[in-house]
């Protein structure tokens, strides 16, 4: 009988092993941040730090692709739904007292104006909230990106960056000779004598090109006063650095549309800095958490069962490091006090039946 029962508990301690092994090997991937799905993948050499909570750090979000309405934030890859959208998502970072400065990640040639001006106005809360704003653009950050840039506190540009492009266009393809030429006849009834403009049927008439130059006026002012308001800078300076000219980052620099060459790690070590934040390392907070972060962070604080709380430490400290080649022996060592820490010397009560 006392064989039996040791041969049984070495059973059913090793299908707990077996199970862990199982857990580590399968949450193992969605604590890794690959460099195509997020801006945050954490690199050695980089030298900063992934983590979900506790001291204060920086949040970064990524703009990439064209200005939309709607437009999904990416910095976090989610699991079976939709994350929130970026306007949503920086509101929402106004209220993480951890947040203490914003990186956004830039790499768009711009896009819709009403959606542009929602991000732009979002940041600029941030400001007023003492929230540190940081802009790195990429290989491009034009017109509507810039005009979103344009409220951050600072930025940052590579030499070779496109943006400026400080500009409202309205394009419209004039199909008429072609449609005539095939025997084709576009059929209109409206209600409203612009209802109709810029109909690819027809040539716009002189009425309606002056209507679209004046709205197209208005809101060229709007980019160039909100330019100057995020920025700092006089009316006239703007003028002259906008009708759509385009600028590589040197460019840029010199005639004070951004503030700094560099690069994302830059952009980092600078908001890291400027924020005041403890340590030498930048702190990377995630603005989202996947149900499997989720999960795990839940588990970490359990009291009551220690075999949780050991996995939840682990895993927190995995996710910390952010990637699996980055556990060092020094991490290792830590990681082992950390477990150790944890109050497990009641784990034999807990039964497991087979």
């Amino acid at each position: 009988m006392v064989l039996y029962m040791k041969i049984r508990i070495r059973l059913q301690w090793l299908a707990i092993l077996l199970t862990l092994s199982l857990i580590v090997g399968l949450a193992a991937p969605f604590f890794h941040s690959s460099p195509k799905s997020s801006p945050v993948s954490v690199d050695p050499a980089m030298n900063f730090i992934l983590r979900s909570s506790g001291r204060p750090g920086i949040a970064v979000l990524q703009i990439h692709g064209v200005i939309e309405a709607d437009m999904e934030n990416r910095q976090i890859p989610y699991i079976g739904q939709q994350s929130p959208s970026l306007v949503e998502t920086i509101y929402k970072a106004a209220k993480n007292e951890n947040i203490k400065a914003l990186v956004i990640r830039m790499n768009s040639p711009g896009g819709s104006v009403g959606m542009t001006q929602e991000i732009y106005q979002a940041i600029r809360y941030l400001r007023s909230k003492g929230i540190l704003t940081v802009a790195s653009f990429t290989d491009i950050a034009a017109s509507g990106a810039y005009y979103i840039g344009a409220a951050c506190d600072y930025i940052f540009a590579n030499p070779g960056t496109l943006t400026g492009s400080i500009g409202v266009i309205i394009q419209s393809p004039s199909m008429a000779g072609l449609f005539e030429k095939l025997g084709i006849r576009m059929q209109t009834i409206k209600a409203g004598k612009f209802k109709d403009i810029l109909n690819i049927a027809r040539n716009a008439n002189q009425e309606e090109l002056r209507f679209l130059q004046t709205m197209v006026d208005q809101t060229y002012m709007q980019f160039v006063r909100d330019v100057a308001s995020g920025r700092k800078m006089k009316l006239e300076k703007v003028l002259e650095a906008a009708e759509g000219k385009i600028y590589n980052g040197e460019q840029a620099h010199k005639i004070g549309l951004v503030d700094s060459i560099g690069g994302f790690h830059d952009a980092l070590l600078f908001a890291h800095k400027k924020a005041k934040l403890p340590g030498d390392v930048p702190e990377i907070i995630p603005l989202h958490e996947s149900p499997l972060q989720k999960f795990f962070q839940t588990i970490e604080n359990h009291q009551e069962i220690p075999l949780l709380q050991i996995l939840g430490k682990a895993f927190a400290f995995l996710h910390q490091t952010g990637d699996r080649s980055n556990v060092l022996p020094g991490n290792l060592e830590r990681m082992q006090t950390t477990i150790k820490g944890a109050k497990y010397e009641n784990l034999i009560q807990y039964r497991f039946v087979p």
